[in-house]
């Protein structure tokens, strides 16, 4: 019973590291989709003063 407890253990915190991997891949993502946007509304802010 032991056994099967201590390899239960081990596969949840393999699968909290996985998830917390995946989190961070994920907000990584997300921080260079706003990077991104930044830079294009900088872009259409410009082009936008321009015309004016």
């Amino acid at each position: 019973m032991q056994e099967t407890n201590a390899v239960q253990t081990i596969h949840f915190k393999s699968q909290l590291e996985l998830n917390e991997k995946r989190r961070q891949e994920r907000d990584h993502k997300v921080a260079q989709i706003f990077k991104e946007l930044d830079g294009m509304l900088d872009e259409l802010n410009l082009n936008n003063k321009s015309n004016n």
